[in-house]
């Protein structure tokens, strides 16, 4: 089980971290390239505070993931008193789904904190050209804590996969489009280069793959201790 799961994604993530540090180096040339489209010489990314970015993509789709999450806690609480508020057959994938999550976010969240990779927006220059200077940034922005919370929903294909394929998969995709999605608005807004983001989808899933590799030894080890008393 451990080489046939486990084993190819170890590969992989190795693989895609090799790549992404060899082709795209965080807040490099070509980050820099790629944003490009999205700043003119008079206003800077001039897609900052558009409405449609800024209020929905940005503020409203992480305020309606919050209520998701909360729904499902007091959906699972409920339960415990024959309260069904939302159609949750087994709670069990669930409590997994919002501790891969929480666990997820907030490792996310202190590497973003204690990051030295500024937004690109706080080390944009427009004086002589459009150029980024890294100086001018104070850190705090790698990787992106947004993209995250969409990635988070991952989790859910770890949750399931034993038990419902197809649910698994679900969840695979919606975090994926979710977080692809939050990440390439903050990248038109300035707030994040690409790279910042696919490295945030690369640290959500190989934090997931360790807490499911965690909880499956942990499992073993527990069968094979009541086995043996």
């Amino acid at each position: 089980m451990f080489t046939k799961f486990y084993l190819p994604q170890i590969i992989l993530l190795l693989f895609t971290a090799f790549i992404l540090n060899l082709y795209l180096p965080v807040g490099g040339d070509l980050d820099h390239r790629l944003i490009m489209p999205y700043i003119d010489t008079q206003h800077g990314f001039y897609l900052k505070n558009f409405l449609w970015y800024d209020r929905f993509a940005h503020h409203d789709l992480k305020l309606w993931q919050e209520m998701i999450f909360l729904a499902i806690i007091v959906a699972i609480f409920a339960k415990k008193y024959n309260v069904h508020i939302l159609a949750l057959q087994d709670t069990r994938p669930y409590l997994m789904i919002l501790a891969y999550c929480a666990i997820t976010t907030t490792v996310i969240g202190i590497i973003k904190h204690y990051s030295n990779h500024s937004c690109p927006w706080s080390i944009l220059d427009l004086h002589t050209q459009i150029q980024f200077i890294p100086q001018l940034g104070n850190g705090g922005c790698f990787p992106g804590g947004h993209s995250g919370l969409g990635y988070a929903w991952c989790a859910g294909f770890f949750a399931f996969y034993k038990i419902d394929k197809r649910r698994a998969y679900f969840y695979l995709f919606a975090g994926i489009i979710l977080g692809t999605g939050m990440g390439l608005t903050q990248m038109m807004r300035g707030a994040h280069f690409l790279s910042h983001n696919l490295w945030t989808f690369w640290m959500t899933w190989a934090i997931g793959l360790s807490l499911n590799a965690s909880n499956m030894l942990y499992s073993q080890f527990k069968r094979a201790t009541q086995t043996k008393w």
